[in-house]
């Protein structure tokens, strides 16, 4: 029987002490979870404290981002070395990357590859921003995404897909339950088998978009949603366990 997945998304939220209370409460109230994978993306401030507190819990850890070098002159970034003894997880490609710091899929392969080199799972965020959807072209953005940002990678170990629509994304709309099944069926995995066969089937696919405590039962009812990825609600303590119990009824 799977687990179905969630991921909360602090983003640049918190400082270190209230990232702590939030995440002591979050493992509390969580603990006795285990038919759920839930995991927690704190600000890089947070990594290192939030490790020692989850310690123990079955709570993992995701940075938000990281730089694809090892080290070097790379003023302000942080090294997949530098993560890998600290969490199992990272964001790529999240659309406020791409969008407000110009992230493209060249850059995000090589996020992705140095990730996965040094035993970091990449939770790769892919979606259609408001004009592909309104000119008909979002399966089409959604394949590109995909093929541009996997390309060489030779295993599929931990990776998963996030399917966040950019015109969704901290606005308070949400894709409805037939979108969310045609971009996570015919643009992503489709694409995945396309890329790599039957393994690409075993790729856990999110939806991220404006998730909250009220709408998250529509997304896990899609077929192929394995789980959410939440942004704002994440730092609501009462509404993200709210979210955690309510996917429970995934597994």
């Amino acid at each position: 029987m799977r687990r179905s997945i969630v991921v909360g998304n602090w983003k640049m939220n918190l400082t270190h002490q209230e990232g702590l209370e939030l995440g002591s409460q979050i493992k509390s109230s969580c603990e006795n979870i285990t038919d759920v994978h839930l995991i927690l993306a704190p600000p890089f401030t947070s990594l290192i404290g939030m490790r020692d507190l989850l310690s123990g819990s079955p709570v993992s850890l995701a940075a938000q981002n990281m730089f694809y070098h090892d080290s070097g002159a790379y003023t302000g970034e942080i090294s997949p070395v530098m993560l890998a003894g600290v969490c199992e997880y990272v964001l790529i490609g999240h659309s406020e990357r791409r969008a407000m710091f110009l992230e493209c899929n060249e850059i995000i392969n090589k996020k992705v590859l140095s990730a996965m080199n040094h035993g970091i799972a990449p939770i790769l965020c892919v979606g259609e921003s408001l004009q592909d959807r309104t000119s008909g072209h979002s399966l089409k953005a959604v394949k590109l995404q995909m093929e541009e940002s996997l390309k060489n990678l030779n295993s599929l170990d931990g990776l998963m897909v996030a399917y966040e629509p950019v015109w969704a994304i901290g606005t308070g709309e949400s894709a409805s339950p037939e979108i969310i099944e045609t971009m996570s069926s015919e643009g992503i995995r489709t694409t995945l088998v396309s890329l790599f066969g039957n393994e690409g089937n075993a790729v856990p696919i999110l939806y991220g978009g404006s998730v909250n405590s009220q709408n998250v039962s529509s997304f896990l009812n899609c077929g192929q949603v394995d789980g959410v990825l939440v942004g704002g609600a994440s730092l609501d303590h009462e509404q993200f366990v709210d979210i955690v119990k309510q996917s429970r009824s995934l597994a």
